[in-house]
């Protein structure tokens, strides 16, 4: 949905929140906060914004963000997860994790629209070339 307040969310948990502490390049958990403060951004910028939430914890997303305006996107599993990639393209607006998959999920969208993004990507590692210079900052 390319509308002009179309955002795509993207919110990785799963293997972020498992991997073992000793691995050598430790991901940042972005916190729910982050994810408020991006949603509240984008519902300042624009009348009626549209979210539409990918994520591998689907039901963590629908208990921490509620349903207002909140499209829950939920049928892309396994092998179809490139789907997401794919729908989070269509969006004009986005809210990136720091995930790669996010990352080309916003990058390849053709629209030109607004992308937020987290303060890290990794909790040990800077990493300042990472993120396009003109993607926002969301702490």
């Amino acid at each position: 949905n390319a509308d002009d307040n179309s955002v795509s969310v993207h919110i990785r948990r799963g293997d972020y929140l498992s991997e073992p502490k000793d691995t050598p390049y430790q991901y940042y958990h972005c916190p729910i906060e982050y994810y408020t403060k991006a949603i509240e951004f984008f519902k300042l910028k624009f009348n009626t914004p549209s979210f539409y939430v990918f994520s591998n914890d689907i039901e963590w997303c629908r208990i921490h963000l509620g349903t207002e305006r909140i499209n829950y996107i939920d049928c892309n599993l396994g092998h179809n997860s490139w789907r997401d990639m794919c729908l989070m393209t269509k969006c004009r607006n986005h809210i990136v994790a720091n995930s790669s998959f996010s990352w080309w999920g916003a990058w390849l969208s053709k629209h030109n629209g607004i992308t937020v993004r987290p303060e890290k990507f990794l909790t040990n590692v800077e990493n300042p070339d990472y993120y396009p210079e003109s993607w926002i900052l969301i702490e």
